[in-house]
């Protein structure tokens, strides 16, 4: 029976689901019976989707190309398609959805007769894929007896302003996620279904994206703003792993992990996990479960205020860029620090590990956290060269220990570095936080150097009593 509006508002459980949890009639069919199964313990379900699997790099495709109008109109085909298709397989009508993606090709087209593309058309195009995939999920879930209420993610969620002209206006918006003690009275119905990735804009009210990991961070968002009673993401994998099980067969579940953890494993390569969706969550206490949709019934990674120390898993990130900056040594040199940092923030780049010495500064730019980071390289080398000899280097990795309290651990870890003997080692970077040790080798080593240190640090054999799920039996205190 729907809530009666003049009732207190229920306790909230934030649900996630990613690109392929959405993508076909069985996933939605699962979704459904997840969502009846919060209900069922008194909670109010947000459920925030990705667009349906494929449908973002398509519109990505699109935009890249856009003065392309052949090309554009086989991608919307195609996209058009695959949401027609998954529209007939749950038996909902489709055309709130046909309509959306209508409304993106025409955006496509406007700005294609006007020769130009600007960032705010930019996130109403990517937009499409999210609003197409909650159309037909809000349809699925009331076919499945769930009064669910679509949503507009822009009346759940305020980017905070920035500078006018600033792309990451648009397309790398933030949030407030301070808690909003009157949001969860403004949920209608059983259920909310509502889109990840978007926000709408502070004075214009139009949609603007969250970045790179987006669906994730506006979950969180949410979750802190409702002071929900958990967030729970559910992706393709069934919780976070001592190494990326596709490179290393024996990589072990991980039961729980801290909020500090989680978010070194997210921002040094777990990609489960987008690093910008732990703060908020750990700023109000909330617990995050990483959960897979194929497998429901398993309990996953729980992140929440865990102790212990060690290490606890290893991670790797490839594809990123080292700038080597060199100018003559000198003693206690003042400045020169301060004058590169200066430049990567006037190009709008974030440095990713830094590494200094008297006459050099090492630096990696990790492009899959910088919207437009490719473009910008040429010009920050070119300004780089006022201050210093700089160098690119391409086609490097970093490889991660992660734990907590690594610092106490460093003299157990000689046999396990050993790992690293074939391999040409760049850089080496320690954590002030005390989360990680990174190095920076070759792209093409890395694999190798993850399934050495990953065989030392975590030998196959059976755990000891009460020993702590993932922690090295070397380095890791229960």
């Amino acid at each position: 029976m729907p809530r009666d509006p003049e009732d207190p508002p229920q306790p909230t459980v934030v649900l996630k689901f990613g690109g392929t949890s959405v993508s076909s009639a069985a996933r939605w069919r699962t979704i459904a019976r997840i969502v009846a199964a919060r209900r069922a313990e008194g909670l109010h379900p947000v459920v925030v989707c990705s667009a349906a699997g494929g449908t973002s790099d398509d519109l990505a495709r699109a935009l890249a190309g856009f003065d392309d109008e052949p090309l554009a109109t086989t991608i919307f085909h195609e996209v058009r398609a695959r949401h027609v298709a998954l529209a007939d397989a749950l038996g909902v009508d489709g055309a709130a959805a046909d309509g959306v993606l209508a409304a993106a090709k025409d955006r496509l087209a406007a700005a294609r007769a006007l020769g130009e593309l600007t960032p705010r058309t930019h996130a109403q195009v990517m937009s499409a894929g999210e609003h197409a995939s909650t159309r037909l999920g809000a349809a699925a879930l009331r076919a499945a007896g769930l009064d669910a209420v679509w949503t507009d993610a822009r009346d759940l969620l305020t980017a905070e302003p920035t500078a006018p002209h600033d792309p990451t206006r648009w397309l790398a918006a933030t949030c407030d996620h301070g808690h909003a003690p009157g949001l969860a009275a403004t949920l209608r119905g059983e259920v909310t279904l509502t889109q990840g990735f978007l926000a709408g804009d502070a004075e214009t009210g139009d949609v603007v994206l969250l970045g790179r990991g987006g669906s994730d961070t506006s979950a969180a968002y949410l979750a802190a703003r409702l002071h929900a009673d958990r967030l729970e993401i559910w992706t393709d994998v069934p919780g976070l792993f001592s190494a990326h099980p596709g490179i290393v067969a024996e990589a072990h579940r991980l039961a729980e992990v801290s909020y500090a953890e989680a978010a070194c494993l997210a921002s040094m390569g777990a990609r489960v996990l987008h690093p910008r969706c732990i703060a908020p969550v750990r700023h109000a206490g909330i617990p995050l479960e990483v959960r897979c949709t194929s497998h429901p019934e398993l309990t996953g990674t729980t992140v929440h205020h865990a102790g212990g120390e060690g290490v606890r898993a290893v991670t790797h990130r490839p594809g990123l860029h080292l700038v080597r900056m060199r100018r003559p040594p000198r003693w206690q040199q003042v400045g020169f620090l301060a004058d590169v940092t200066a430049i990567f923030r006037d190009h709008g780049l974030s440095i990713d590990l830094l590494a200094t010495s008297q006459g050099q500064i090492q630096a990696t730019i990790d492009p899959a956290s910088a919207p437009l980071a490719e473009a910008r390289l040429g010009a920050l080398l070119t300004d780089l060269e006022a201050v210093c000899e700089p160098e690119l280097v391409d086609g490097v990795a970093s490889v991660s220990l992660v734990g907590t309290g690594l610092s106490r651990s460093l003299g157990d870890l000689g046999e396990a570095l050993e790992a690293f003997a074939p391999h040409r080692i760049g850089v080496v970077v320690t954590a002030a936080d005390d989360t990680h040790v990174t190095f920076v080798l070759p792209d093409e080593e890395v694999e190798a150097a993850v399934r050495g240190l990953h065989a030392r640090l975590f030998p196959v054999r059976a755990p000891k009593p009460g020993t702590r799920t993932g922690s090295s039996p070397a380095l890791g205190a229960p």
